[in-house]
């Protein structure tokens, strides 16, 4: 039922944007869904506050992308937190649908797995790539191909990558590339505390 949902509301913002195009007599070559992190309509308020005080050449300031033809807002809260985290906003943002904080595309008690708009854009035999500046098993672009009960599965979360058969992945890379205990070191960068606080 809920992949139905799902499916139903990408036909719809589907349809919205080929009748945009269609005013031009053209249907949409691609489809970008940009995620600015902990981005929301006051940011976007702020920042173009800030453009019109301080530089006189904007007398009617606006960001680029606040002047698209095609629109659409969503809520990303937690379903168990106040504040929620890259993990539930983002499985809200590619499932539509309410988690807790750290669950990757599953319900808050991890008895359902959700299905992602990329996953659902794949199934229609549209091309997909997933672009990130951190690594790829990060939550944010995790929830477009994987299922897990905690964001820091990185490993878990890696080895859902090749089985989404999308078409291209770039990004930071793994956190976990090897499934290593996190006791130890999988890279130059990290550090460990043992029990006494001293750095392994």
């Amino acid at each position: 039922m809920k992949k139905i949902l799902l499916f139903s509301i990408i036909a719809l913002f589907s349809l919205s944007l080929f009748t945009s195009c269609t005013e031009q007599n053209e249907a949409p070559k691609y489809v970008f869904l940009f995620i600015g992190d902990g981005m929301g309509l006051g940011q976007q308020q702020l920042t173009e506050s800030y453009l019109g005080a301080y530089n006189s050449t904007y007398p009617d300031p606006k960001l680029y992308f606040t002047s698209l033809p095609q629109k659409g807002f969503i809520t990303t809260y937690s379903k168990s937190h106040k504040i929620t985290d890259s993990a539930a906003a983002g499985t809200a943002l590619a499932g539509g649908e309410k988690t807790d904080n750290g669950m990757i595309m599953k319900s808050g008690d991890g008895t359902e797995e959700y299905y992602s708009v990329a996953e659902i854009a794949k199934d229609l035999e549209m091309k997909v790539g997933i672009i990130s500046s951190v690594s790829l098993d990060h939550a944010t672009p995790a929830v477009f191909y994987a299922n897990a009960d905690s964001r820091n599965m990185y490993y878990e979360i890696s080895m859902q990558l090749p089985d989404s058969d999308f078409d291209f992945f770039g990004g930071g890379g793994f956190k976990n590339p090897e499934g290593l205990d996190t006791e130890k070191k999988y890279s130059e960068n990290y550090t460990h505390q043992d029990s006494d606080g001293e750095v392994v």
